[in-house]
């Protein structure tokens, strides 16, 4: 078991570094690293457990119970970890020091009865146990709740929206609650009953730890900025009582209909409700109503409407002759060719390629055509 934990640690040590050494590095970067030297001391306390026997030394007790009071980080940092990915403009501040309340005083509870003549009771550990599963499942919660919500909003925002979904990081917090229940079961049963379960589960638990601190450190070194480098202000797309009268919208809405058939800037692959707002003069919460009202969609839709139309117009053209059609679908302001695909399958209930095929039999037929004529 022990291999396994070195197996795990030197991971962890791995993508360390090369988080540590990005260029340019957010706050989601750091809080990252935080969480991944919580778990390596984490790997150290467990792989002590599984080699060492008792009596333990002074130091080797101190690492121990740091890595049982530890466990009253993660929760927290997982959820300030999603604040700072799924928040526009987050920042760390003193208010969120008070989460962190109920693992300073584990940690000074259990280092004291290290230090001191106090006794730390069994009771007391089988209390702080089910503290630490109830905080770690109701900050992966909320976790969930943030990601919720964030899903419904990039749709508000966004005109592309790979690399902003955030779905490795919800699968994630899924398999917390998965490998958590497991640890949580095997933990209550070994230490509320006579029968003995192995330290957290098992090695089955164990291994599923190795491979969520890889995910984990994998998808979050390669995560891209969602806000930080979008350009976009800290106004919040919200317009219950934005004041917009009808007459004014309509012509609003009019004004930007003409400004995407004229000047296109849906070619733009990194088009933002912020960013249009701006070339547009207009506040984004009111543009984003204007949107919502009047086409009966959302942002990322109305924007990829019109990348479908100018996509068909090419593909219809001499221009699909000297383009694939993934250099079209990039050409007209979509990231991906997935995206692409999905898009126009959406609005024409065709694939691009099944598209050309049709586009391209009429082609022939109507050049067929004019030779009759002329």
């Amino acid at each position: 078991m022990q291999y396994l934990f070195v197996a795990c640690g030197g991971i962890t040590v791995f993508i360390l570094t090369l988080l540590l050494g990005k260029g340019k590095k957010a706050i989601s970067d750091y809080i990252l690293a935080f969480i991944l030297l919580t778990i390596l001391q984490n790997l150290w306390g467990l792989f002590l457990l599984n080699t060492l026997l008792p009596p333990f030394s002074v130091g080797e007790e101190l690492v121990l119970e740091f890595s049982e009071a530890s466990i009253f980080l993660h929760g927290p940092l997982l959820w300030l970890y999603t604040r700072s990915l799924t928040e526009n403009g987050f920042s760390l501040s003193r208010k969120y020091m008070v989460h962190f309340t109920t693992f300073v005083v584990a940690l000074g509870y259990f280092f004291l009865g290290v230090l001191t003549s106090l006794e730390v009771t069994k009771a007391a550990r089988n209390t702080l146990l089910v503290l630490k599963l109830i905080s770690l499942g109701s900050y992966v919660m909320l976790s969930l709740r943030l990601l919720g919500s964030h899903q419904k909003k990039i749709h508000h925002l966004f005109s592309n929206l790979e690399h902003k979904k955030l779905t490795w990081l919800r699968f994630l917090c899924q398999s917390i609650l998965g490998i958590g229940l497991i640890a949580a079961m095997s933990l209550l049963v070994d230490r509320f009953t006579t029968l003995t379960v192995p330290q957290y589960g098992g090695i089955l638990t164990n291994i599923a730890l190795c491979a969520f601190v890889y995910a984990l450190g994998y998808f979050g070194f390669r995560q891209e900025f969602i806000f930080q480098a979008s350009g976009t202000s800290d106004e919040k797309v919200k317009y219950a009582k934005s004041g917009l009268d009808e007459v004014n919208s309509r012509k609003t809405y009019t004004m930007l209909k003409d400004f995407f058939n004229k000047k296109k800037p849906y070619l733009d692959p990194d088009l933002t409700l912020f960013s249009l707002a701006d070339k547009l003069n207009l506040k984004p919460n009111h543009l984003s109503q204007i949107i919502n009202s009047y086409s009966d969609s959302n942002f990322y839709d109305f924007v990829n409407r019109y990348r479908v139309e100018e996509a068909m117009q090419r593909i219809s053209s001499p221009e699909v002759l000297k383009m694939t059609l993934l250099g079209i679908g990039l050409s007209c302001g979509f990231s991906s060719k997935t995206t692409f695909n999905r898009a126009f399958k959406k609005y024409t209930g065709h694939t691009p390629s099944e598209y050309k095929k049709t586009s391209g039999i009429l082609m022939a037929w109507f050049c067929l055509l004019e030779v009759k004529i002329f």
